[in-house]
């Protein structure tokens, strides 16, 4: 008996070694499977915000596309703006140089035509004394006539619907 109670002594022990390793696994699995899903609960968190992330991303880049095809419209519209303007501009500083021509040329007729006119005006006469009228007979016989200082002038042109032609007119002026 005594054999038997070493016997059993021993085995005892064994399997209180192998309780005690499969304990010690066991709380080695324990450990690793709340670690495990702690892990897992991290991930899925940083899975969500890089998700959210993405697709804060895709919008900002869908709209900084959009801005960029505006802004591309924006500066083809405004070179285009702009070679139009330098066309307008050329054409026009054209234009202004064959009118400060054309005026020049007008203000040199006006200057001759002045000193043609000095030419030609006879030199004053002196007055001789005139034997003064009635006022009666002045207001009677005499008719003031208002002159004018510009002239009419109208090309002779055909209106639509009408059949008459315009005529120049000046207007007399007398003493």
């Amino acid at each position: 008996m005594a054999e038997d109670m070493e016997l059993l002594q021993q085995r005892r022990n064994r399997q209180q070694e192998k309780h005690d390793q499969v304990v010690a696994v066991q709380d080695l699995t324990q450990s690793r499977l709340d670690g495990a899903a702690e892990a897992h609960q991290k991930a899925k968190k940083e899975r969500k915000r890089l998700s959210a992330a993405r697709d804060v991303a895709e919008k900002r880049a869908k709209r900084l596309a959009k801005e960029a095809k505006r802004a591309r419209k924006l500066e083809t519209a405004l070179r285009e703006d702009a070679a139009d303007a330098e066309n307008e501009l050329a054409e026009i500083r054209s234009k202004l140089e064959k009118r400060r021509a054309k005026l020049t040329e007008a203000e040199a007729d006006l200057a001759s035509a002045k000193a043609r006119q000095e030419a030609e005006r006879p030199a004053p006469a002196k007055r001789t004394p005139r034997k003064r009228a009635t006022a009666a007979k002045k207001a009677t016989a005499t008719r003031k006539r208002s002159a004018s200082t510009t002239t009419r002038r109208s090309a002779t042109r055909k209106r639509a619907g009408s059949t008459t032609k315009r005529t120049t007119t000046r207007k007399r002026s007398g003493s």
